[in-house]
Parts: C-alpha cells; sequence; structure tokens
C-alpha cells in the first residue's frame, strides 16, 4: 500500500527478551527479539512526543499499527505475540481527522524465533555420532532418538503424535519388503536391511517387529519467566503443575519425545563410507507454512521438514561366527526338535552363531562332509580317533554319534544337500540339507565342525592417536574424522577426509627432551558402541593418563624428583621396597631418576593394565589397571654392569663399567652411559604374556615371560651390535622384531648404517671408493644383474644393500640402492633386487659405467610364533625404525629415510612405497626419484609414527614434512595429507626437522592392541552340537487297549473242522491273514478292529470318561451341553490314538489290586487263596511285638481281624522293657488282657482266649491285578512303562503323547522311507 504522506511518530517495543530488571513483561527498554509463545508479549506504544501532534488533524488515538506478518492492531497502543519465527519490520499508520493517512517514517525489525526449536537429536554418550551395528544382528544396538517441537504443531498431532520415518541408504544388502515378510516364507534366509521396533505382548514378552516409521513419546514443555540476579530467565514447570506461579502463568512452549528402534542388517560394509540412516518427523499434520501467501514475510515461514530431519551414519561391522548351529528353518529361535524317527527325511540347515546368540551370514555358501565310518572287528562303526572329515574351508564335517563316558560310536546316517529349488543351492553363510538316521538311539549327538577364514576385521574405528614433540615438549591428539555432506536439492553425498588436533603441555620445563617418550592408546572398554580411549605417555619418572578429550586424568610420578628408594606406597603387594629391586644399592641419592628409570616402552594388555619398560632400572613392571600400583616385576638389579662407547677404527668399541646406569662408587667415574641389560620394548602377546627386547647392543636379545612376570625359557639372542628397534604381536600371536646395527649407528649416521669395508672398497672410516674398472648391468627378469671387469667381490653377501651412482644418460635408473640377491664371486658378479630405484624401467640388454659402490649389511625383520621359534628373516632394509601389522597381517617396515616395505607373512617383500608430498619433491627431488641416503635430507628417518586404520589404510607421520598420510593399502596412493600444527617458526635452508620432530614410539592410535585382541582374520576351526533321539521306525511308544490282544488269523484257522485246512498257509495267512490281520498286525486293520468295537462297546460308546471322541460330542449333543468341536475326522492310526489320548491320564492307566487281607482259603487248599494269612502261632509260646501286625481268627464265625499291637505297661524288670519310652515292646501272647485294646471278646484274658480265637503272622503281600484302566498292561503289544505314571513323562515336550501323535502323522503322510540316495529327486 503506498502512502503519500508521511511523519515521523517515534514508538517503543518492550515486552521481549530482556536483561533488564523489573517486570520482565513490561520492561522499559526497548525488546527487539522474542519468542513465539506468551513468554515475551511485545507491547507497542507511542512515543510520549506531541510533535505529530501539531500536524494538521492528526488524532491522538488514531492509529494501525501493522506488525509485519499481515496482522494489524487499532489504537496508540498494542500487545501482541508472534506465532511464527522471522524477522518482522513493525510500522505505524496515523489518521487524521480527514481521513487521511499517514506513515510513520520510524520502524522497528524484531527478530522472533521459537522457545523450543524443532528439531531431532541422536541420543548417545559416545564421543562420535557415527553407531557401529555387528552384522546380521537384530536388537542388539540399539538407536535413540529425542525429538523438540514448538507448541505450533502441537494441537494437529495430538490425536496421533508425532511418528518418525525411516530409511537407510548405502547399504549392501536388500530393504526387507514389509508388506510380504509375514508371507514370504524364506525372506529370512535373504540378506536385507530393516528397522525393528520391540513390542512388549500381554504377557509381557518381548519381540522385534520389522517397522519403516515409529511413533515418539510425547511431553509437554512449560516454562515460566522469572528475574534472576537483575537478568530474565525461563524456568520450567512439570507438566503436573500447571498454577500460576508467582503471579505469572506457566506457557506451553513446546512438546518433547524420544523413541527407540534397531537397525539391522545382513551384510558387512567395508569401505569408509557408512550406511546412512534417515529419520524424518512425519510433517503430514502439520500447520501449513509454506503456502505463498499474499504479503511478504521477509524471510518469515518456517519450513518443518529441513529442521525435523536426521541422518546417522551407521557402520555395518563384520561379525565372526563363534560356533554352529543346527536349525529348522534357518532361524535363531527354532532348533531341530529333539525327536527324530529312523529312515526320515529331516530337514536342517547349518548355520553360524555369533556371539550374540544370533544368526551371522558374513561367510560364504556352506558345504558339507559326510564323516566316514571305520570297521571294527565286530562290525561296530566308531569314530577314527583324530580323524577330520574335511580340511576344506567352509565345508562342515557331519556326525552322528552315540557316546558314553569312556567312548564314541559313529552311527549310520546320510547327509544330503537341498535342491528344490525353493532357494538357491548356495546360501550366504549357511547350508540347506536333509539328515536320514538309519540307526536309532536315546540322546544321540549330530556335531559338525568346519574351517572359517575370517577376513580382516576390527570392532571399532581408530579415531585418535597422541604425537609426541620432543623439541617443544609439547603432546598432540590427533582426531582422524571423516565430514560428510548431504545436498538437501540433489541428495548427492559427499565426503572429506580430516585430522583435528588438540595440543597439551604436561612435561613444563622438568622433561627430559632428548628421550623417545613411549606413549600407548587403548580402548577403554570393549563396547562396540563406546569409542572412548585411554591414552598412556611417560617420561622420565611420570606416568600421565589422557582421556578422549585430552584430559590429563592422571599425573603420577614413579619417584620424587632426587632418588627416594621408599617415596612409593606400595603397600598393597608384597614387596617391601620395589624400587630395591629396580636399581642397584651403588646409585647415589643425588641421582636422577631420568638416570635411573628411563621409561622408553609401553604395552597394554587384554585387562588393560600396562607393562613398563624401564632401560634405565633394567626393569620391567606392570601397572595394574584398577589399583594403580605396581603388582609384577622383572628385574635385573644383581647381575647388571654398565657401559660407555668409544670410537675405535672403523666401528664402535666399549669400556665395560659395574653399577646400573648410575655412578660407579668404586671408581668415582661418572654415571654410566648404558647398561649392559636394556628392557627397551615391551609387548604383550594374545595370552597377556609380555615379550621384553633388549637393546644393548652387547646383549641385544628377545624373551617371554608369563602374565605373572615369571619367565618361560624362551630367548632368541641377535648378533652382537644388532638390537630391536620395534616389536608387535599380530593378531595371530606372532612376535615381530625389527632390528638395527646399533654400533653403526653411534659412529656418525644416526639410524644408518656406514660403509661395509673391504679389500675392493678400501678401507678407514666414512669413504667412499669407486672401482678403477667398468661395471656392466644386465636384465635378468625383473631385476639385474651387476657385473665387475677385473675387482674381488669376495666381501659382498646376498642381504647386503649396495648403493650405486655414476651411471650416467639413458643408464641413470640403474643408480640407486638395490639389495643384493645372490653373489658369485669368482665370476665377479652379483644379482639384485631394486631397494630404492627405478631400474625397471630400463629398456635395453646391458649397460656399462664407471660407478661407485657402496655397501651396508642389511638389517633384518624377524617373526617368532608364539613359543618363540624363529620363521621369518626377512633381509634387504636400512634402519628399520618402526613396524605395524595391516588387517591382513602383512608387516609394513619404515625404514631409510621415507621407505615403507610391506613384507607378507611368509616373508616376502611385497611392495615398497615411499611417504613424501609433491611439496617435498619439488623443493628437493627431481620428478619421480626417491632419496637414496638418510644423509640427502636429514640425519634422522622421516617417519616419526606408523599405524593401520580400520579400513586397512596407513597412518603415516612425516615429521620432516610435518604432515600426517593416510594410504589405503590396496592403492597405494597418498589419498589424503593433513599439515601438522607448527610450535616454532620454519628456518630457512631446510636442513633439518624445522617444524619440530613430531613422532610416537608404540600403540600411538589403539590399533595395534585391537588388531591383536579383536582381529579375528585368518583360519581357524569352529564347531558345534545339538541332542537327538532318533526313534525307531515302527514306533517309540505303543498302547493295547483291552480286548487288542484277538488274533483273528488263528482264530479263523481253529475253526477249520478238517484236519488238511489246518495246513493250508495260503489260505489262512497268506489270504485270509493280510485281510483280518493276525495278533502283530495295526490294531486298526479289520479283525481286529471289529473284535476290539465289540468288546468294548460299552466303554467306546457310552461311557463318558472312556468313549471316543465322536460318541463323547453325541452324548453332549443328547444333553444338551453345548462344547467347541474338535471332532475332525482323523485318518485310521491318528484316529485311534486320539481317541486313546482323548482320555484322562488316570483313567488310561487304571487301578491294580493293592488288597493284603486275603485270609479266607475256602476250603479249598488253594495257595492263590488266603495268601495273607502266615504260620499260626502257639499261644503258648508266641511273643507278641509292638508295631508287627498279627491276624486273629474267631473260631465261632471264621471271621478274621488284622491286629496291629502297641506298646503296653508293665515292670522294668520285664525283658521286653524298653527304657526310651516307658513301656514293653515284646511280651507273651498269653498275657492277653482286654486293655490291650485288640478288639476281641470281651471278658476273655490271658491263655483263655485259645478257646475263642487263633492266631496267625500276617504276610504284607498282594495280588496285583489290574481291575480297571483302559491299557491293557499284560499285552506285550503295549510298550509304555505303567511304572512312569508322572505327567510329565505324558505331557511334557517330546513325551508320550507328542510322540505318538509325531509318529501317526508321519507315517501317515508316507514319511518313511528305506530307500533314499543322492539319485532322488530333489537332493543331492
Amino acid at each position: 500500500m503506498a502512502f503519500n504522506n508521511t511523519i515521523n511518530i517515534p514508538f517503543t517495543i518492550t515486552g521481549g527478551v530482556s536483561t533488564g530488571a523489573g517486570n520482565p513483561y513490561y520492561s522499559a527498554i526497548d525488546t527487539l527479539s522474542g519468542y513465539t509463545n506468551a513468554l515475551t508479549r511485545f507491547i507497542y506504544s507511542v512515543s510520549a512526543n506531541d510533535e505529530y501532534l501539531r500536524s494538521p488533524g492528526i488524532s491522538n488515538d488514531n492509529f494501525v499499527w501493522d506488525m509485519g506478518d499481515g496482522t494489524t492492531i487499532k489504537g496508540p497502543s498494542a500487545i501482541y505475540i508472534y506465532s511464527t519465527p522471522g524477522v518482522y519490520t513493525v510500522s505505524l499508520i496515523a489518521y487524521s481527522s480527514g481521513g487521511n493517512a499517514y506513515l510513520s517514517t520510524a520502524t522497528k525489525q524484531l527478530s522472533v524465533s521459537d522457545f523450543i526449536n524443532d528439531d531431532l537429536i541422536l541420543n548417545t554418550t559416545d564421543v562420535i555420532d557415527t553407531i557401529n551395528v555387528p552384522a546380521g544382528t537384530k536388537g542388539v544396538v540399539s538407536i535413540k532418538v529425542n525429538r523438540h517441537n514448538s507448541w505450533q504443531t502441537y494441537d494437529t498431532t495430538k490425536s496421533d503424535g508425532y511418528t518418525l520415518s525411516l530409511y537407510a541408504s548405502g547399504s549392501e544388502s536388500n530393504s526387507l519388503n514389509l508388506k510380504t515378510y509375514k508371507t514370504e516364507k524364506w525372506q529370512h534366509v535373504g540378506q536385507t536391511w530393516s528397522f525393528y521396533e520391540k513390542v512388549t505382548a500381554d504377557n509381557f514378552t518381548t519381540s522385534l517387529t520389522p517397522v519403516d516409521s515409529i511413533k515418539t513419546t510425547s511431553e509437554k514443555l512449560y516454562y515460566i519467566p522469572e528475574i534472576n540476579r537483575g537478568g530474565l530467565t525461563y524456568t520450567r514447570v512439570p507438566s503436573s503443575v500447571l498454577t500460576t506461579v508467582s503471579g505469572v502463568s506457566t506457557v506451553f512452549v513446546g512438546t518433547t519425545g524420544s523413541s527407540e528402534f534397531y537397525y539391522a542388517d545382513d551384510t558387512p560394509k567395508y569401505s569408509t563410507d557408512p550406511v546412512f540412516v534417515f529419520a524424518s518427523l512425519d510433517t503430514s499434520k502439520f500447520p501449513d507454512h509454506l503456502k505463498p501467501l499474499s504479503y511478504d514475510l521477509n524471510e518469515t515461514g518456517k519450513n518443518f521438514f529441513q529442521k525435523s530431519k536426521l541422518v546417522i551414519p551407521i557402520r555395518v561391522r563384520f561379525n565372526s561366527a563363534n560356533n554352529i548351529i543346527f536349525t529348522s528353518p534357518g532361524i535363531t529361535d527354532i532348533l531341530i526338535s529333539k525327536n527324530k524317527w529312523q529312515g526320515t527325511e529331516i530337514p536342517f540347515f547349518i548355520n553360524l552363531e555369533d556371539q550374540y546368540n544370533q544368526i551371522t551370514e558374513n561367510y560364504p555358501p556352506l558345504r558339507v562332509f559326510n564323516n566316514p565310518l571305520s570297521a571294527k572287528a565286530n562290525n561296530d562303526r566308531v569314530v577314527v580317533p583324530g580323524t577330520i572329515g574335511s580340511t576344506e574351508t567352509y565345508v562342515t564335517s557331519l556326525s552322528l554319534l552315540s557316546s558314553n563316558s569312556t567312548s564314541s560310536k559313529l552311527l549310520s546316517a546320510h547327509f544330503f544337500k537341498e535342491t528344490d529349488g525353493q532357494l538357491s543351492s548356495s546360501l550366504t553363510g549357511m547350508f540347506r540339507g536333509y539328515m536320514v538316521p538309519l540307526d536309532v538311539g536315546d540322546d544321540l549327538t549330530l556335531t559338525g565342525s568346519l574351517s572359517v577364514n575370517d577376513i580382516p576385521n576390527v570392532y571399532k574405528d581408530v579415531l585418535f592417536g597422541w604425537l609426541m614433540d620432543n623439541e617443544n615438549s609439547k603432546l598432540h591428539r590427533l582426531f582422524f574424522t571423516q565430514h560428510y555432506m548431504i545436498n538437501d536439492i540433489s541428495g548427492e553425498l559427499t565426503s572429506k577426509n580430516d585430522v583435528r588436533v588438540i595440543t597439551v603441555d604436561p612435561f613444563g620445563s622438568t622433561t627430559d627432551n632428548r628421550a623417545r617418550k613411549p606413549i600407548c592408546t587403548h580402548p577403554v572398554i570393549d563396547n562396540i558402541n563406546d569409542n572412548r580411549v585411554q591414552s598412556i605417555v611417560a617420561d622420565a619418572d611420570r606416568i600421565f593418563i589422557y582421556d578422549t578429550y585430552s584430559t590429563n586424568i592422571s599425573a603420577e610420578a614413579l619417584s620424587s624428583k632426587q632418588l627416594d628408594r621408599r617415596s612409593f606406597d606400595l603397600s598393597v603387594i608384597e614387596y617391601d621396597n620395589i624400587i630395591n629391586q629396580l636399581v642397584s644399592s651403588k646409585i647415589s641419592t643425588t641421582s636422577n631418576w631420568a638416570d635411573v628409570l628411563n621409561p622408553t616402552s609401553i604395552s597394554v594388555d587384554s585387562g588393560r593394565n600396562f607393562w613398563l619398560g624401564l632401560s634405565g632400572g633394567s626393569s620391567v613392571v606392570r601397572v595394574d589397571s584398577v589399583s594403580g600400583v605396581i603388582d609384577r616385576l622383572i628385574g635385573y638389579h644383581d647381575a647388571n654392569k654398565g657401559y660407555n662407547p668409544v670410537n675405535v677404527n672403523y666401528g664402535v668399541g666399549i669400556t665395560i663399567l659395574d653399577g646400573i646406569g648410575g655412578d660407579d662408587e668404586s671408581s668415582g667415574t661418572a654415571p654410566n652411559t648404558n647398561n649392559l641389560i636394556e628392557p627397551g620394548i615391551v609387548e604383550t602377546d594374545k595370552l597377556d604374556g609380555v615379550w621384553v627386547g633388549y637393546t644393548n647392543p652387547i646383549s641385544g636379545y628377545i624373551e617371554k615371560y608369563n602374565s605373572d612376570g615369571i619367565a618361560q625359557n624362551i630367548k632368541y639372542s641377535f648378533n652382537q651390535g644388532y638390537v630391536p628397534s620395534d616389536m608387535v604381536v599380530d593378531c595371530n600371536d606372532n612376535l615381530w622384531v625389527a632390528t638395527t646395527d646399533h654400533f653403526k649407528s653411534l659412529s656418525g649416521y644416526a639410524f644408518e648404517l656406514p660403509e661395509l669395508h673391504g679389500p675392493w672398497l678400501g678401507s678407514g672410516p666414512g669413504k667412499t671408493h669407486t672401482t678403477s674398472g667398468t661395471v656392466t648391468a644386465e636384465r635378468l627378469g625383473d631385476n639385474f644383474r651387476y657385473r665387475t671387469a677385473s675387482n674381488s667381490i669376495s666381501n659382498f653377501e646376498a642381504g647386503h644393500i649396495v648403493e650405486i651412482t655414476g651411471f650416467t644418460g639413458s643408464s641413470s635408473l640403474l643408480n640407486g640402492m638395490f639389495v643384493i640377491e645372490s653373489v658369485s664371486a669368482s665370476s665377479r658378479h652379483f644379482s639384485v633386487r631394486p631397494y630404492i630405484g627405478n631400474s625397471n624401467q630400463i629398456i635395453g640388454d646391458e649397460h656399462s659405467g664407471t660407478v661407485a659402490l657402496k655397501i651396508r649389511p642389511s638389517d633384518k625383520v624377524y617373526r617368532f610364533n608364539n613359543a618363540g621359534s624363529k620363521s621369518v628373516e626377512v633381509s634387504g632394509l636400512l634402519a628399520p625404525t618402526l613396524i605395524v601389522p595391516d588387517l591382513n597381517q602383512n608387516l609394513w617396515v619404515a625404514h631409510n629415510v621415507n621407505t615403507l616395505t610391506q613384507v607378507s607373512t611368509g616373508g616376502e617383500i611385497l611392495d615398497t612405497i615411499y611417504v613424501q608430498s609433491d611439496d617435498f619433491v619439488s623443493n628437493y627431488l627431481s620428478a619421480g626419484s626417491y632419496l637414496t641416503s638418510l644423509s640427502t635430507i636429514s640425519a634422522q628417518s622421516h617417519i616419526g609414527a606408523l599405524s593401520v586404520d580400520s579400513y586397512n589404510r596407513l597412518i603415516v607421520v612425516n615429521s620432516f614434512e610435518n604432515k600426517v598420510f593416510t594410504i589405503p593399502i590396496t592403492t597405494r596412493s597418498l589419498s589424503s595429507v593433513h599439515a601438522l600444527p607448527t610450535q616454532v617458526s620454519p628456518t630457512s635452508g631446510h636442513t633439518g626437522f624445522i617444524y619440530g620432530r613430531k613422532s610416537a614410539f608404540g600403540d600411538w592410535t589403539g590399533y595395534r592392541w585391537m588388531n591383536k585382541y579383536k582381529n579375528t582374520t585368518g583360519m581357524r576351526i569352529i564347531s558345534g552340537e545339538t541332542t537327538l533321539t532318533v526313534l525307531p521306525s515302527g514306533g517309540k511308544y505303543k498302547i493295547a487297549k483291552w480286548n487288542e490282544d484277538f488274533d483273528p488269523a488263528e482264530t479263523l484257522k481253529s475253526y477249520a473242522q478238517q484236519p488238511f485246512l489246518v495246513d493250508k498257509q495260503v489260505l489262512f495267512d497268506d489270504f485270509l491273514g493280510t485281510i483280518v490281520g493276525t495278533i502283530s498286525s495295526e490294531p486298526t486293520v479289520l479283525g481286529r478292529q471289529i473284535y476290539e468295537k465289540i468288546g468294548n462297546f460299552v466303554s467306546n460308546m457310552s461311557d463318558v470318561d472312556e468313549c471316543n471322541i465322536p460318541a463323547l460330542y453325541s452324548m453332549c449333543q443328547q444333553y444338551g451341553i453345548d462344547v467347541n468341536n474338535y471332532d475332525f475326522t482323523y485318518p485310521g492310526g491318528l484316529n485311534r490314538v486320539m481317541n486313546i489320548l482323548s482320555i484322562s491320564h488316570n483313567r488310561l492307566w487304571g487301578q491294580r489290586s493293592r488288597y493284603n487281607r486275603d485270609f479266607r482259603d475256602w476250603g479249598t487248599g488253594n495257595p492263590n487263596y488266603a495268601v495273607n494269612l502266615g504260620t499260626e502261632l502257639d499261644i503258648l509260646t508266641a511273643t507278641v511285638v509292638a508295631g508287627t501286625p498279627l491276624v486273629a481268627k474267631q473260631l465261632f464265625n471264621k471271621e478274621f481281624r488284622l491286629i496291629r499291637p502297641m506298646y503296653v505297661p508293665g515292670a522294668v524288670s520285664n525283658p521286653g522293657y524298653q527304657s526310651s519310652v516307658g513301656y514293653l515292646s515284646s511280651y507273651p501272647l498269653s498275657a492277653y488282657v482286654p486293655h490291650w485294646h485288640w478288639g476281641l471278646h470281651n471278658g476273655v484274658s490271658g491263655t483263655d482266649i485259645a478257646k475263642h480265637y487263633n492266631f496267625y503272622e500276617w504276610t504284607d503281600t498282594f495280588s496285583d491285578i489290574q481291575l480297571e484302566g483302559v491299557i491293557d498292561w499284560e499285552n506285550p503289544a503295549t510298550t509304555i512303562s505303567e511304572s512312569q505314571s508322572g505327567i510329565e513323562f505324558w505331557l511334557n515336550d517330546n513325551s508320550v503323547v507328542d510322540t505318538m501323535l509325531d509318529y501317526e502323522i508321519r507315517k501317515g503322510l508316507g514319511l518313511f522311507t528305506d530307500s533314499l540316495s543322492a539319485s532322488t529327486s530333489g537332493l543331492q
């Protein structure tokens, strides 16, 4: 709207966000920012200035406020709350009495935002936002997302709540089809990814359900404004308290909530790019703030989508198998059931189970090998001891065993591969097939084993590293990170590697800048999603421990600054004075600990205890990870000596002194420079033993100790002068050792050996000699052979390194350093392979020239197994300083100037690369060339630190260039280069380490620890077993009812009157017998079934407890009882079994006679009568014993009575008196009196009882005759035991009921077979 008239009308705006004192709603200060709720109500007022009133006709109350969002309010003042965030221009319009409009030239801009921003945040306590998920696992790693939303969206979502839509990009698997996963039988076998939600059922069991969206919880947020220390603050009020607080109403500002879900992916991803999980808030029911409006919002409006999405990087990690499991459909929860049947096809999967008890598919398809049988003299098939069915990778050796405490018997079973076309015949990480057992037995063992070859893997990223800058006494923490950017419009993903550096200064002025300070980093815990690390650094007498955030959490002194042997608080361990174990008693009390202890190496074991090599103290100690005290000690103080190096012609000599790294009190000499026993390097192995490398050149060797520090009699000594320069244990528990000739180093070449002087090259130290004749080079395949015209090469040895200079022109590429492969002194030629140079680019057969030759003896790298046996020895290296195994366990060696060489596990040199940037080449070298000598640029190796990351990329610190290089091992390219911070200004001339020498000795990134203890790469054997019971094909449990002992064929045969018919086997057995059945036929055969129906007609049809199922339903219908109809038409044998099993267990078993009062023989004398009546007693002589029953027979009416005698009163002198009860326990029958309460005829006592009664012993027995029950226990066709009457034996899983039904179903379906082979359709 255009205005012809303008005027200056000043106005104020208060009530927004204010830091001033007073009422927060009515601050007198202009507040030009606020929130989209009642926490900030903007108050607009025309200023108290009447200048505008002098304008003709303008009224002092006729104003219109334009709020900038399309809202106008009339009046000289206004109160307004914005509902949408944005920047708003507020203007004022005045009207004259004539209706003319005047636009005020005064305007104000307001910035309005939501108090609660719309946001999704990953809820994690880890140091990074990347989540590690083991491949194939479900429900192991949860993803928690917190949601915050401003109040505007609440009304439209309060009924359904807030929903997160989920999607993943970059997976190597296929997306799980949520529409068909319940109906597609084999979808779980394929490699898929999906999201899962944990669902709790009514019975409180939980399960995981695949989803593509998930709801969040929702809680309303209320706040109130408060004045706090003169400023305005906002305080949250619990939703349960919504009353006015301090006179100010609570304000609803938004909602918060959270959700938890799981991402599952069957396929590990090995590239550096992760899988990206996108969680976006469903905005379909949000207020539409994106519609075009008729007024200019001036950057206002609310784009909910852009603010309501979250991208979560997921690392799908290789998930190694721990063991084999046997499942029915390839699902962990459905293992092979125990009961199986002889001669039936048993489908099974061989699956690989991980540490989370879930199936992992991170392996090639499996195959099966049937373990062969070995025959013994008795024709039993037994397992051959020590025999493995197959040693091929991923081939499972299967066996079905019957075992006892002393032996295992191999049973006969066939194994087949399933090829029915439902699934691929080759399934990733599993095998699908059938087993057909031919033998039977209880609790058999199906066992399998196979060899797997794990790919290189670690369970976390290598994220942090620590470098030491000795020249500047600084520590640098490096954070290796990768940034990902997603274009919101195109969706394009880009990434960038980065190294972030934090510098700390722990040492101060007390550090010894010349000393090499050991560094060791390790994961704090094994949790796959806890990337915290702990780093240990040692200087002369202190141990510094840093956390992930570069915070020093411990700085513990090994001693005071001056030697005080009792300054340690070591009372918790057994040594009274451990420092006396570390140093000789000859050391004076003024010796500095830097001279005495000199920590040079740190290694952390699997329990996070760390071993510390004290080369000055000639000892190794272990510091406990929990208590922090020294609890292990390896020391040599009693036998140690010192030495001082002195220069002699062509090398280095030594002077031996007594003492240990300190004053020699006997001679008064200065402290010795070195100890003869110097444990300079320590390295733990996989079993937490420790290798110690002794670095004194007079006695350089390695020795192994167990976790208690006890020597294991495993030791290897190097040639004098050679010492370990670095040691590392790989994931196969092999120890790699790099060695250098220390004496040559001391003669003037730091980290490099001088010339080997011999007759051909002359004599004297430090000289270079040129031959007087011609040297010819000729190609030998990929290598070359050099031949001299007349000079002797008798001192040349294979493995030595020769440096050649002097070739010119097209032959100049033959200059360089080469490793001598073979020497023929008589022919004066030697064959070489390149060490440094480009001779493989030479074209032509032969080149000649006058050259200078320099010979250097090679340093070596060794590999020892965990028992100390040397398995590899590698020559052709100069001054190897650092070594590290990559994820494939090939070794990388840093040597010479900036050279890295890859050595295979078998000791073969695979490749050599040079760690130098383009800038370095342009400044120091010609294009395509390499340094040939350490002395060319600097007297020290440029490579200051060496490691590998989780993606098999080398991490190399070039100290000379002050850069970190990342080098993929597969491509060998310097893929990323990052400059390190400088602590000093670069000097001119480029002759030294002008940026300070940043380096690290030890496990500076934690990679060594993870590779050693967590990398499962390589061959290993895993196994598994399950218990089976193979039941006979004729059935395990059978029940015969009463009247099922009828033999129809024999009955018919008994009807034959003519003798000649009896012998007609064809008629009665082969013909009639097959129709009506025999005693051995199934109970369902015609003749036997008819007989049983007739014999049991009443119980089958009208006994409600025992009747058949149809009869039971008939009776229910007759009496009007409404029951669910389960009267299915069961076939044959199944129908009979169902009728039997429908009867209660108690009624089936029935009862047997337990009657034990059978006293009458009925005058027959039959021994089967009166079985409980024993020998008659003589009343005059018989003795009654309390508790021993007897039988009384009344002579008058022949009635019998069972009497149980009790204790009776009597004198103490009576022989039957029992003092413990105070009564007679035995007494004469002739002494009978009525008060014995036997229930006999009254008035009779003493021997008169014989006139009325006879007495007998009682025989406690019963006939055990079956009186009732459905099962005929006497019938041999009944195979279950009557004594196993427990309900669990009847109804439990795999018990009688289960087994009988299982058998009848399988028999009815024709699943039993006696002819199955590899030619059977669908099997292999």
